[in-house]
């Protein structure tokens, strides 16, 4: 008999130990005491075989920029793994149903996660809402268009990264629906400050770098490692771009120009970087930067429409009767009515008929503004039921710029 149920503080290491097993991976005691900070047991779930621990999923409170230049409560959900011994025997989707009934009851109206694998989620409401994209330049011949900003730009240490990065990063994701608050232990564990031996050498092969506007104030930092290659006596090394955040184009111009001008580097390659990224555009010729990968990263799961829809900002104005056909959670799932404008919206249940009815999983794909709902209609995922009601969604829902999340979690 498999019980799920939250764990206690005494079954960490078993939970941490089970987890690393999920993903393939060992846990040592160094391990347990680095992840022991940030499991919440009262929202940390297990499968228990008897007193062995053969799933794990948990979650944590945050919130997560939304259309609007607003915020929203999330529950982040993570940890999420079956042994490979106890796979097929619907674990995952018990923890998945208690999981989801812990957040509507915390009154949280999204969980969001990033999914290791694309086909699992779905059927539990999630639809993948945040993309990420891979690029690469070849810097020998990445010539600005323009003047680069005017920034001072100073290399430091960790210990000075984790004083200043934070207050950059929070007025940078103001205005990007998908970016994720940052907790302390995060940034901890970002900076070296809460990390595992193999971690901490990783981190420490890093440079920062940090850009100051004419005032002194920092608007943008940068983090990267240098991959030295040689051919013959030339060097033909790779600038690998950790993370690159700015408050303001300037900053971010300056950073990029950092990075592109290098010395013994040849070509700066760049993970996690929004979909729409301006770097094409700082350059005379935009081919240079070529999108390598572009892959989903965030999924979104609205749990409560009403309190979701309402709490966004929206492109035009329009009054659309959606009906949500959640089948994981029926009692989520319904008909409201959306009346949106640039300033403001309500949405509240409704009886009257829809224009348009759609699964749980696309409501949360088009949620933050990044995936047209026109898009998943032309595979006949939509039914709509009154002419023209996927083009009015798509003015309402769609934002510039892209959903963009650059944590981890």
């Amino acid at each position: 008999m498999i019980d799920v149920r939250t764990i206690t503080d005494e079954e960490i290491p078993a939970y941490v130990a089970a987890m690393r097993t999920g993903f393939a991976g060992h846990a040592d005691e160094e391990a347990i005491e680095v992840a022991r900070p940030s499991i919440d047991p009262d929202r940390t779930l297990a499968a228990f075989d008897g007193r062995q621990v053969v799933g794990t999923a948990r979650a944590f409170a945050s919130d997560m920029t939304i259309p609007g230049d607003r915020t929203i409560p999330v529950a982040g959900v993570t940890n999420v793994t079956v042994l490979p011994t106890h796979r097929r025997r619907g674990l995952l989707t018990e923890m998945m149903r208690q999981q989801l009934d812990d957040v509507v009851a915390r009154g949280e109206p999204l969980a969001v996660l990033i999914a290791a694998e694309a086909p699992i989620y779905g059927r539990f409401g999630y639809g993948a809402a945040v993309w990420r994209a891979t690029l690469r330049v070849d810097s020998r011949a990445a010539a600005f268009a323009h003047p680069v900003p005017a920034r001072t730009l100073e290399m430091v240490d960790l210990p000075t990264m984790r004083t200043v990065a934070p207050s950059v990063f929070e007025a940078s994701r103001a205005g990007r629906p998908g970016a994720l608050a940052r907790s302390e232990g995060m940034w901890d564990r970002r900076c070296g400050v809460r990390a595992a031996a193999e971690e901490l050498a990783e981190l420490r092969k890093r440079f920062h770098v940090l850009a100051r506007d004419d005032a002194g104030t920092i608007d943008g930092y940068m983090s990267y490692d240098h991959r030295g290659e040689w051919d013959g006596m030339r060097p033909n090394g790779t600038l690998v771009v950790r993370e690159l955040c700015a408050a303001s184009p300037d900053a971010a111009a300056a950073l990029w120009h950092h990075a592109l001008t290098m010395d013994w580097c040849v070509r700066v390659e760049a993970d996690d970087r929004p979909v729409d990224d301006g770097l094409p555009w700082l350059l005379r010729d935009q081919r240079q930067v070529v999108t390598t990968d572009v892959t989903d990263f965030v999924w979104v799961r609205v749990l409560d429409v009403p309190a979701a829809l309402s709490a966004r900002g929206y492109g035009s104005t329009d009054r659309l009767v959606i009906e949500v056909d959640d089948r994981f959670r029926p009692d989520l799932g319904g008909r409201v009515v959306l009346d949106a404008s640039p300033v403001g919206a309500t949405c509240e249940p409704t009886t009257e008929a829809p224009d348009l009815t759609l699964d749980a999983a696309h409501l949360g794909a088009i949620y933050l503004g990044g995936t047209p709902l026109s898009r998943i209609a032309a595979a006949g995922r939509v039914r709509e039921h009154t002419p023209g009601a996927v083009a009015r969604a798509d003015r309402l829902f769609l934002h510039s710029p892209a959903p963009w999340c650059s944590t981890w979690f």
